[in-house]
């Protein structure tokens, strides 16, 4: 007989139509009692099959919200009782764990009910209800509530002011925080109602009642739950009215998920740290102004105590705090700084110190510290700027630089100021965007406001001076740096172009002053230009250079060169040819007059020279520029004496081709010989040859039958003997003692003399070089400056008007048809070297429609179309 093995396993559910209320108080009664063992601890004793069928067949029979009203008034009456106990933190902490491990029991009992009625109706679970309940009637009372945020916010004071960090404290109150972040934020609300309302007719046939939805709450329920003795024959009833709202106004549920946090511990806890602050920063912002010290002292107990702050949120609190905690301390410690401190800034100002004096470590902390305040962060910037500018104001001072001889020092300080900006941008303020393009904008508006003519010129003029000693002294490491200086503050000048005419004509002298200097920063100075602003910029400085390439290549060729018809006298390695492009060099006169007969056969051998290399180009001789080295010879009846003189071109035509046959002259005779294009530059050089009785080789002397009023000089031996000569001889030397007279060329008349100023010359070394007065000095004394710079004003307006033009153009034959205004907005962005008016590209629309390059549209006079 073999053993039979039966398989054991639960009978399924039998299926009733219906129950009695007796039946749903007994299957009610096997719930309710096993909520004092779910509180104990001793669910193990239980038998959750026989819970869960009477839940089931209690919501099966309409019976749920009976279950579910009785199991939230034993809550709320357990709560009550539990808040009255006292307890610290731990007591809480344990108290409120052991209520969740409880309800997540019950929740799993009541697993039909809250699937099948609860959530259906009410919309919230049994576990946020029941924490909703142990919000309300635990926490929220006053002894619970103020005793244990009170505590939290002790343990946060001794940590704060002493630094004492316990681990068991922290991990209790992070513990009590997180859960209170994650509470619920709805109200229950649970009240007895009469019990009279039991015979409505509404109660006839339900056990509960659905009653009408409030603005911005939950579903309310009124529910008949069974009281006293359970097991009885008769058990009275009680009505609930178990109502669900949402704090606030709101309909959006994320928003307020979290107001029992704020409410019960962030509110208060922002508030005692605002108290706790204030009295700390008053200690260091109480004065109207800080020095230097105290400025740094304020900026290191401020980024120390906004990292104890964070210390503290990961030590005790929840992270979410953070950004609310954070905005609270930066408008106790950051805004009031920068609102007495950052609005107005002087030379005296403690931001204004920082910014010229303070030490990486200062400004890594004011930048950290500002940038975390939007309004902060643009007051810095403010700041950088208006620190930029009253620097500039002490740099670029006209007065003193129109003053100052030798302003070129003055590019020291811009040269410390350039480099304090790139300390604080890339050392302080980590290279940020906004704060590079505010010291640029600082730049560009001190120049924008500031003399343009006067920034372009001192800007020009010390380039040149750069590069001369460069040349003179063979220093081109030592000069780059200065040299930089002034191409960096280039990038900020509004009219470009104007200074690219100024910088043009001084490299057209300096070319031609030094033309056998090596031109390694020339190039470096036109490569600077042209990344700046483009090749169409530079390309007629480059072509400068580039004619004396040609030239001394040129200049080569013809020492080689040997032609059949023309034999001079004057050898090829004499005299040096410079080819110079009209359209590249700035010359300020053309100058053309009559030479010596070997001079022009020179020339005339050149010429042909030239034309055999370049058929399509023409020459035209200009004396108004270029040097010559002169040798004069003197003898005496047992010596005989050589000095040298550098002097004009045109000087030296003078003195070569008149003077070294007669010993003086008037004016006019010298001009009847000369037969001089430009009798102003005539006079000029000649006056230049007897402007320094020590140096000069002519003696000038006015008609004694005119009055003159002349600048005189001490007596000085003159040669008086006008007979014709080959060589100055002891003969023609006199000892009349005469007054010297210094010249104003414009005051020279044609019966005034020019002699030869031979008693100086005497008294030379032999090869001493003899310099003249510059011709500039010279005509400085006159308008003849001012009127160069007329014609090279209108120069400049020129090639504006051919810049616009152009730019107006394109922009019409790419949009075909274009509003005045588009035309003035586009063309304005296209132009990078000066920034023009809107009425100066109005006016050159008008003068470009006057000439049918485009058209007015038929429909609006303010819209032009392109003509193809």
């Amino acid at each position: 007989m073999s053993n039979k093995i039966r398989m054991a396993g639960l009978s399924p559910f039998l299926l009733e139509s219906y129950i009695d209320e007796e039946t749903a108080i007994s299957l009610y009664s096997i719930i309710y009692n096993s909520l004092e063992y779910i509180e104990r601890g001793q669910s193990h004793k239980l038998s959750f099959e026989i819970l869960y069928r009477s839940c089931y067949r209690l919501t099966l029979n309409k019976y749920g919200g009976m279950l579910y009203g009785g199991i939230l008034f034993y809550l709320m009456n357990y709560l009550r009782i539990k808040s009255t106990e006292e307890a610290t933190l731990e007591k809480i902490l344990e108290t409120w764990e052991k209520y969740e491990i409880n309800l997540s029991t019950l929740r799993d009992v009541l697993m039909y009910l809250e699937k099948n009625y609860v959530l259906p109706n009410t919309k919230m679970s049994i576990f946020l209800t029941g924490m909703c309940l142990f919000r309300q009637f635990y926490l929220e009372t006053r002894t619970r509530e103020d005793g244990m945020i009170n505590n939290i916010l002790y343990i946060i004071e001794i940590y704060r002011t002493t630094g004492e960090y316990s681990a068991e404290k922290a991990t209790v109150v992070n513990k009590i925080l997180k859960k209170l972040y994650e509470l619920p934020s709805e109200i229950v609300d649970i009240q007895l109602l009469p019990t009279e309302m039991l015979d409505s007719p509404g109660y006839q046939d339900s056990n509960s009642i659905q009653l009408n939805k409030e603005p911005y709450s939950y579903p309310s329920f009124v529910v008949k739950v069974p009281r006293g003795d359970l097991g009885s024959l008769k058990t009275d009833f009680i009505l609930l009215l178990i109502n669900y709202k949402k704090f606030g106004t709101t309909t959006n549920l994320e928003v307020d998920q979290r107001i029992a946090y704020k409410t019960l511990f962030q509110e208060k806890f922002l508030s005692y740290t605002i108290s706790y602050y204030n009295t700390i920063v008053e200690k260091y912002i109480s004065n109207d102004q800080l020095n230097l010290e105290e400025s740094s002292e304020f900026l290191q107990a401020c980024e120390e105590y906004y990292l104890n702050e964070k210390s503290l949120v990961e030590k005790y609190l929840v992270t979410s705090i953070w950004e609310d905690l954070i905005s609270t301390l930066d408008h106790i410690w950051i805004v009031p700084f920068c609102d007495k401190f950052l609005a107005n800034i002087t030379s005296d100002s403690c931001i204004y110190l920082q910014l010229k004096f303070g030490e990486q470590t200062d400004l890594q902390r004011l930048f950290r510290i500002m940038s975390r305040v939007q309004k902060c962060f643009l007051a810095l910037k403010n700041s950088l700027r208006n620190f930029i500018n009253l620097e500039l104001l002490k740099y670029f001072d006209t007065k003193i630089l129109n003053k100052e001889s030798n302003s070129i020092e003055y590019i020291f300080n811009i040269e410390n100021l350039k480099n304090r900006c790139k300390f604080l941008l890339d050392d302080c303020f980590r290279g940020y965007p906004d704060f590079a393009q505010t010291i640029n904008l600082a730049f560009e508006e001190f120049l924008q406001k500031s003399d343009s003519d006067f920034i372009n010129n001192w800007i020009a003029n010390g380039l040149d001076k750069i590069i001369r000693n460069s040349f003179i002294n063979n220093n081109i490491l030592e000069e780059n740096k200065v040299l930089d200086t002034f191409l960096w503050l280039f990038k900020f000048i509004p009219d470009k172009d104007m200074f690219e005419i100024i910088y043009r004509r001084l490299l057209c002298r300096r070319m031609l002053d030094f033309p056998d200097a090596k031109r390694d920063l020339e190039h470096y100075v036109l490569v600077k230009f042209r990344s700046e602003c483009g090749f169409g910029y530079s390309v007629k400085m480059e072509g400068v250079l580039a004619d004396l390439m040609q030239s001394e290549l040129l200049n080569c060729q013809y020492k080689q060169f040997n032609s059949p018809n023309i034999i001079s006298k004057i050898e090829p390695e004499q005299i040096k040819y410079n080819i110079l492009t009209s359209g590249y060099w700035l010359i300020d006169k053309h100058v053309d007059c009559c030479i010596s007969e070997d001079i022009e056969i020179e020339l005339s051998k050149f010429l042909y020279f030239f034309e055999t290399k370049h058929e399509r180009r023409k020459l035209q001789w200009n004396f108004s520029i270029g040097k010559a080295q002169v040798t004069i010879n003197y003898q005496t009846e047992d010596l005989v004496r050589s000095c040298i003189l550098e002097c004009t071109t045109l000087q030296m035509i003078v003195l070569y081709y008149l003077f070294n046959e007669f010993n003086s002259m008037t004016f006019g005779k010298i001009q009847d010989i000369l037969k001089c294009s430009d009798l102003s530059f005539l006079k000029m050089n000649l006056s230049s040859l007897c402007y320094d009785k020590e140096n000069s080789p002519l003696r000038y002397i006015p008609n004694k039958n005119k009055n003159h009023n002349y600048t005189t000089s001490s007596s000085l031996d003159i040669l008086r003997n006008s007979s014709k000569h080959d060589r100055l001889t002891s003969k023609n030397i006199s000892s009349l003692q005469e007054v010297w007279f210094i010249p104003d060329f414009e005051k020279i008349s044609y019966d005034d003399y020019f002699e030869v100023n031979i008693n100086q010359i005497y008294q030379k070394k032999t090869q001493d070089i003899i310099y003249l007065a510059p011709l500039e000095y010279i005509s400085n004394k006159t308008d003849e400056s001012k009127k160069t710079e007329d014609i090279f004003s209108k120069r400049i307006n020129e090639d504006r008007s051919h810049l616009i033009d152009s730019a107006i153009i394109k922009v019409l034959k790419k949009h075909k048809s274009l509003h005045t205004d588009d035309i003035v907005s586009k063309v304005m962005t296209m132009t990078e070297v000066f920034q023009p008016t809107k009425g100066f590209i109005l006016s050159r629309v008008t003068s470009l429609s006057e000439r049918d390059f485009i058209a007015t549209n038929p429909d609006s006079p303010y819209i032009y179309n392109y003509i193809p």
